[in-house]
């Protein structure tokens, strides 16, 4: 819980991107949270099938469902440094500065708060800051929780480095008997949530062919499948 509102307090209400999902709006907090909710309950199901909470788990199993938990929350907040330029306003309503997301959530720093899309910006950053603004966000809500926080995570060096590693954009070092392997998987639900919201049709006449294309190739043996150094695994 303390994460969740560090997080809420850092993005406030600000859309995820310009261009809406299938004609959905979504927010940094909402996508996030649904996200996170979605990657927890595929967790539940997937790895431990014989329960119905987290109530009795290891230790170390907590650890790693935190750290899961987080990163799908934190996934996208990097954009928030690169693709946004944020003004902060007094509480008269006249401005007084912009937002410096590296010195904390905009509480701290105004009353109110604009933004605007940034047309040239620095999307190729964003693998390195959004680990750095997850600590952040983590480092302001372990102050109110036990156990929690950043100093958590990167107390173990194997589930650190997949947090980091998943965070920094690189899911294929991401192993597929991970917890946070469904985070990409959760994602997806979503967008084809959207997708049927906004009664999209599925079938691209350019994808089908190279799925077939795909199949065939598959089949006759000329693409290698579940093999050491495959690149394509199921």
């Amino acid at each position: 819980l303390p994460a969740i509102e560090k997080f809420a307090e850092f993005v406030q209400n600000i859309p995820e991107d310009q261009r809406d999902f299938f004609g959905q709006q979504a927010e940094f907090l909402t996508h996030g949270l649904e996200r996170a909710s979605r990657t927890v309950s595929l967790c539940l199901a997937y790895f431990f099938p014989e329960k119905t909470d987290f109530s009795n788990i290891s230790e170390h199993d907590a650890l790693w469902i935190y750290a899961t938990f987080t990163a799908a929350l934190f996934l996208d907040v990097g954009k928030i440094a690169v693709k946004y330029t944020v003004m902060l306003y007094h509480e008269k309503a006249y401005p007084l500065k912009k937002w410096d997301p590296y010195k904390g959530s905009m509480l701290d720093q105004g009353n109110y708060y604009k933004f605007a899309y940034v047309k040239e910006n620095f999307n190729d950053l964003r693998r390195f800051i959004t680990p750095m603004i997850a600590r952040q966000i983590l480092d302001a809500s372990a102050k109110s929780a036990r156990k929690q926080g950043f100093n958590w995570i990167a107390s173990d060096p194997e589930v650190f480095e997949v947090w980091f590693a998943l965070l920094a954009g690189e899911e294929d070092r991401i192993p597929m008997t991970s917890f946070m392997s469904v985070i990409p998987r959760a994602e997806m639900e979503i967008l084809e949530n959207y997708r049927k919201a906004a009664k999209m049709s599925v079938v691209d006449p350019a994808g089908e062919a190279f799925l077939q294309w795909l199949r065939k190739e598959i089949k006759e043996g000329r693409i290698a499948l579940n093999e050491k150094d495959a690149k394509i695994h199921i």
